[in-house]
């Protein structure tokens, strides 16, 4: 089973690279179920409940369908603005990344499987 991440996803969205060919066997389904449970047990502990939400939204964690900005904004009544909820998943991705936090939550197990290191989430830190 090979797990990627992709950029915008990133923490997003961990996502299973099935053959096409083939259904997902039981042990993928299993591994994809405890990823989840690490990435909600992350951010839990280690977001505040805005930088979740935003999340949430943005990734569509909750209902598979993840979300623009504007999409988030206008979610939210339009109560926050388009920086606040920019500001807000560049925090929590930050969060996320470090170091700390991907060992205690288990996620550089899932990034190490998935050939990604430290330097590549510094490399996209840089760019934004």
């Amino acid at each position: 089973m090979i797990l990627f991440l992709t950029e915008i996803s990133a923490l997003k969205s961990f996502s299973v690279d099935f053959p096409v060919s083939r259904e997902p066997r039981p042990e993928d389904n299993v591994e994809l179920s405890l990823l989840r449970q690490c990435l909600e047990n992350a951010m839990a502990s280690e977001l505040s409940p805005h930088e979740r939400d935003v999340l949430r939204l943005r990734l569509g964690l909750d209902d598979g369908q993840s979300r623009s900005v504007r999409e988030v904004v206008e979610v939210c009544g339009g109560g926050i603005r388009a920086a606040d909820v920019r500001s807000a998943e560049r925090r929590a991705f930050k969060k996320l990344r470090a170091p700390s936090s991907l060992e205690a939550h288990h996620l550089s197990d899932y990034m190490h499987m998935a050939g990604l290191d430290g330097m590549e989430f510094n490399m996209y830190e840089k760019r934004r």
